[in-house]
């Protein structure tokens, strides 16, 4: 049985926007003021739903307080078909910002499926894929590759060669969106860029107003986060325009470090890790204030540059540094243990990305 939310609830819903989801049935909430973000985490009590059986006056909702839920009976329910395609440079639809950024269609896949709600807050769109491998960005390499990398060997082989434009650029930070979209922070144009993982050709989204990210994930939503490690504060970020807005700080000076989502963390409600490589300590991040929680020092490895992951298919936090090994690191502990003999860098790592959702180029390679 359906209830109509308090007036105040309506209207902070009214103020969304129902964007179709990658799998053409689920939708996701979607608006400019991240202010809504904090309203709605806040609500205690929704009843469960089952798609199209909302009232007219419904809009984005949330199911059992912590997952995004399909919404909005209006003209355009039905089921539409598949828009993704083989190109990082496919239509985006939909707003930004709020619940993380823009609801930007997958570019690699067009075999999600439904997929469901997924664990956590906001585990939108299709599952994760059956073979379990990280993506990094060799800037080093000459020209420029990206690199599948085996979780279970640490091994890396050669996906395809970065653009001769962008061959030089240094990109300190990437991850997939829940969609299937693979983006990475561009340190020297300060811009958030969308990277083709199939053919390595580069998009530009926009500036992100506050220079080289070194430390950008995916959110509990279609959006991002980001640390900016100068002045060490906690960004959302617009996923249509680039753009960053300063979500609060993080109290620690990290110096080098990165960051990365889990929908479990918290109990399920998900959350943040992060790694100061200044202190060589892992962190938990308030993900609406920004500060910063020390969990445990690191041992096994001592971080430089900082590359850090959470496989959304395995749950395992995954790290990279200066020597190039791919680590796996306790939540709990701090330890580090290694994997492999490297990854196949020129030096350094300083990027790790997991897709949330078959990526069939690479799950084939």
């Amino acid at each position: 049985m359906l209830h109509r939310p308090s007036s105040a609830t309506h209207d902070a819903f009214r103020s969304m926007r129902c964007i179709r989801g990658v799998d053409n049935r689920y939708r996701t909430c979607d608006t400019t003021d991240i202010r809504l973000r904090e309203r709605v985490l806040k609500m205690k009590s929704f009843p469960k739903v089952r798609f199209g059986t909302l009232a007219p006056w419904s809009a984005c909702i949330l199911i059992a307080c912590t997952q995004f839920a399909a919404c909005s009976s209006d003209p355009d329910s039905s089921p539409a078909p598949s828009t993704a395609s083989s190109s990082s440079s496919s239509g985006s639809t939909g707003g930004s910002g709020g619940f993380g950024g823009s609801n930007e269609m997958s570019s690699s896949s067009s075999s999600s499926g439904t997929g469901g709600t997924g664990g956590g807050i906001g585990g939108m769109g299709g599952s994760a894929p059956k073979s379990q491998y990280l993506v990094s960005i060799d800037h080093m390499a000459n020209p420029s590759v990206l690199l599948k990398i085996d979780v279970a060997t640490g091994a890396g082989k050669t996906v395809c060669a970065l653009p001769n434009d962008v061959d030089a650029i240094n990109f300190p930070s990437s991850t997939f969106s829940r969609s299937g979209v693979l983006f990475a922070s561009n340190y020297q144009d300060a811009r958030l860029d969308k990277i083709d993982p199939c053919t390595c050709q580069v998009t530009p989204v926009g500036p992100t107003g506050f220079g080289g990210i070194p430390g950008i994930t995916v959110n509990y939503g279609p959006g991002l986060y980001g640390i900016e490690v100068t002045l060490d504060i906690l960004l959302d970020i617009n996923t249509m325009t680039g753009k960053g807005t300063k979500l609060g700080d993080l109290g620690v000076d990290f110096e080098t470090g990165g960051a990365t989502w889990s929908d479990t963390l918290n109990n399920g409600q998900g959350g943040l890790y992060a790694i100061n490589g200044l202190t060589n300590s892992l962190y938990s991040l308030n993900a609406m204030t920004g500060a910063a929680t020390l969990l445990a020092p690191i041992s096994g490895v001592t971080f430089g540059s900082v590359g850090i992951e959470m496989h959304p298919a395995n749950d395992v936090l995954y790290a990279c540094t200066t020597d190039a090994i791919l680590y796996k690191i306790d939540p709990m502990t701090g330890a580090a243990t290694g994997i492999g003999t490297g990854m196949g860098h020129v030096s350094s790592c300083n990027n790790l990305a997991a897709p949330w959702m078959p990526v069939p180029c690479l799950d084939a390679l």
